[in-house]
């Protein structure tokens, strides 16, 4: 593995794509599914190609019930957690297969378990893990490796970037449709 895209704007972005040059990786930042996309045809036109992905998500918005979430600001939610990383995974899974495969690491919050006022987060990113488990499974056959990190609260950005370079290393080529809580305390047996 020596190329990889790594998507997202956030300090756990920037950690990730840090570890993954620390271990001599060739990193490309993208800020979204649309310059994943870009990434990926710049890569092809050059005869280059991609590896492997890693999502991660922007930043959570107000808290809120569902009495206090207007449709609108729960499908914003939605399109930039849920399906930026459809999208993203979109871009790089044909370039993946026909390269003979790859990884990708998704990146959920522990609001993928349910939070109180954060209904949009809860079910965009209990949909990143379904989305996770359900595209390792589809193209498990493809040598496409799909993980999934759930990050808690007491997980800080240097804490999930070396999961994630774990994620892309030789050590986890028996990995796929694995999710790895890290940080996430109360599901873990804490309080």
């Amino acid at each position: 593995m020596h190329r990889v895209i790594v998507c997202g704007a956030s300090d756990v972005a920037t950690a990730i794509a840090r570890a993954l040059r620390e271990a001599r990786l060739d990193v490309i930042a993208a800020a979204d599914a649309r310059a994943v996309a870009n990434a990926v045809d710049a890569a092809q036109a050059r005869g280059e190609r991609i590896d492997a992905l890693v999502t991660v998500p922007p930043a959570r918005g107000p808290a809120a019930t569902i009495v206090a979430t207007p449709e609108a600001r729960f499908d914003e939610v939605v399109e930039r957690h849920l399906t930026a990383v459809f999208l993203a995974c979109k871009a790089v899974v044909p370039h993946l297969i026909a390269n003979g495969g790859g990884a990708i690491v998704n990146v959920a919050e522990s609001a993928a378990y349910g939070r109180a006022q954060m209904l949009a987060e809860s079910a965009s990113h209990g949909g990143i893990i379904a989305f996770g488990a359900g595209l390792a499974y589809d193209h498990f056959h493809d040598h496409v490796r799909v993980n999934t990190i759930v990050a808690g609260d007491t997980a800080g950005p240097d804490e999930i970037a070396p999961v994630a370079a774990f994620l892309l290393s030789s050590g986890a080529d028996v990995m796929s449709g694995s999710i790895l809580d890290v940080g996430n305390v109360a599901y873990q047996g804490g309080r």
